[in-house]
C-alpha cells in the first residue's frame, strides 16, 4: 500500500537544498518495544525539531499514516503558535494498548497547512513511529 512518504512529501527548498519541510527528532518518551498491559492508555510524545526553511503554523497536524493507531486520533493538532526553522514542538497523542497480546507500530507524519505530509531524516521523508508491545497483566508481570 502506497503511504503518503512514496506519494507527497516534501522536497521544496532553497538554493542550498535544505527542504522546506523537515523535522528532526529530538526526543520520545515511549522507547520501541516498551511492554504495555492490556488496554493500558498512554500517551506517546515526540519531540521534533524544524530543520526545513518554512515556518510551521496553527494549521500543521501530526496525521496516521500506516500501522496500528492504537485508539489514537488519526489527525491532531500540535501548536497553536509559529514554530520558525530551529524550533521545537512537543507533539503528543493519546494511545491506547490493544487488548491482545503482540507487538503493534504505528506510523506518523507531519501534515502542512496545504496538505503536504513530511517527516525527518534528510528529505524530511521519514516517518516518527510508536511501538509497544502487550502483555496480559493478569497471567504475565512487565
Amino acid at each position: 500500500t502506497a503511504t503518503p512518504t512514496q506519494q507527497q512529501a516534501a522536497s521544496a527548498g532553497n538554493a542550498a537544498g535544505t527542504p522546506c519541510l523537515r523535522a528532526n527528532l529530538e526526543y520520545e518518551n515511549v522507547p520501541d518495544g516498551e511492554r504495555w498491559p492490556f488496554s493500558r492508555v498512554f500517551t506517546k510524545t515526540w519531540r521534533l525539531k524544524n530543520t526545513g526553511t518554512c515556518t510551521w503554523n496553527a494549521n500543521y497536524v501530526i496525521a496516521y499514516v500506516d500501522g496500528d493507531l492504537m485508539g489514537a486520533q488519526s489527525v491532531n493538532n500540535f501548536t497553536d503558535t509559529d514554530i520558525p526553522p530551529n524550533g521545537y514542538a512537543e507533539i503528543s497523542v493519546a494511545m491506547q494498548a490493544p487488548d491482545t497480546k503482540g507487538t503493534f507500530k504505528g506510523y506518523w507524519m507531519l501534515r502542512s497547512s496545504d496538505g503536504v505530509y513530511f517527516g525527518v531524516g534528510f528529505n524530511g521523508k521519514a516517518w516518527v513511529w510508536v511501538e509497544i508491545e502487550t502483555f496480559n497483566p493478569d497471567t504475565e508481570s512487565k
